[in-house]
């Protein structure tokens, strides 16, 4: 009632008392209970190092006491707490792989998928993507003996953009292309048209130009037969990239501006600036610096309403050079 009342020291002091009391009286059940619901309310108020000590001791007892509900509720909060930790990494990836393994003594493997994600997005924001690769693999060996191919498709994209950035285009384009034909027999039109787009990019990547044409052309036609506006649009640019760089300045040119009309009917500001910004390139390098000149000054503007450092900075460094 006074944490509810907003009476935080009065809250704290008597949930101190009643630990203490507690203690003397050595029920571990309700020792277990008092420590879970009083580290979360420190969690709640920012004392990370207190609430952690609590939840610990908690999570301990419960097993202890073969409450594994309780375990799995208490550990969860922890992960939570490690997330959210500068340094707390290893220590999330140690409490999810105790999620895991309570998983596996209850004979729930499917729920030990979850943590398998959470290990893997973890590990993957802190640059560690073996270990994030690693996981992913193994959640997706669980969605396939589970019977889930949209899970397994997911994974398989995910995986393929991972390896994609870390530059193994031919096994990024291996995980693309399972999970295109996954997509495909689902009818699953929307993913299967935004895994078409990553297969020309990566065969682009690979100096596959010929394949990489004709798949972006193919992911064209099959936008547009979906009405999958942006997407369309993000291959559009994707091959006027490919024709830019044959120096095919023309159809080049073509291929932004017809992804610049569709960025300007979904409302996407940002892909609007950069079509912008590639067509000026366009203009520069056909030796039209007036027309150069427009385009970059509409572009730099929208970098400036939408507060994007990344375009902002390309416009001014190619505003130098003409």
């Amino acid at each position: 009632m006074c944490g509810d009342q907003g009476w935080l020291e009065e809250c704290l002091r008597l949930y101190q008392e009643l630990l203490s009391f507690v203690r003397s009286l050595d029920i571990k059940s309700e020792l277990a209970q008092v420590l879970q619901v009083y580290g979360q309310r420190l969690l709640e108020i920012g004392s990370v190092d207190d609430a952690q000590t609590h939840l610990l001791e908690a999570a301990e007892l419960f097993s202890r006491l073969g409450e594994h509900e309780k375990e799995l509720l208490t550990l969860t909060s922890l992960a939570r707490l490690y997330e959210r930790s500068v340094d707390g990494y290893e220590k999330y990836l140690a409490i999810w792989e105790r999620i895991r393994k309570l998983h596996r003594e209850r004979n729930e493997p499917v729920a030990g998928n979850a943590p398998l994600k959470k290990m893997a997005g973890q590990a993957r924001e802190a640059g560690d993507q073996d270990s994030a690769l690693r996981y992913y693999q193994e959640s997706l060996d669980l969605a396939a003996e589970k019977g889930d191919p949209a899970d397994e498709g997911d994974l398989l994209n995910t995986m393929g953009i991972i390896e994609w950035e870390r530059g193994n285009y031919t096994l990024a384009l291996e995980h693309f292309e399972r999970a295109r034909r996954i997509f495909e027999e689902l009818n699953d039109r929307h993913h299967a048209g935004l895994i078409l787009n990553s297969i020309g990019v990566t065969l682009k990547a690979m100096g596959r130009i010929d394949e990489a044409q004709s798949r972006l052309e193919e992911a064209i036609q099959f936008h547009r037969a979906s009405g999958e506006k942006l997407f369309e649009g993000h291959a559009l640019a994707a091959l006027g990239e490919l024709l830019s760089g044959l120096g095919e300045w023309e159809r080049a040119a073509d291929h932004y501006r017809d992804s610049l009309k569709l960025r300007q009917e979904v409302g996407d500001r940002q892909g609007e600036g950069w079509m912008l910004f590639h067509l000026a390139k366009i203009c520069a390098a056909q030796g039209v610096p007036k027309r150069s000149r427009d385009h970059l000054t509409q572009s730099l503007a929208i970098a400036e309403e939408i507060d994007n450092e990344r375009l902002k900075e390309a416009c001014l460094n190619m505003q130098r050079n003409i």
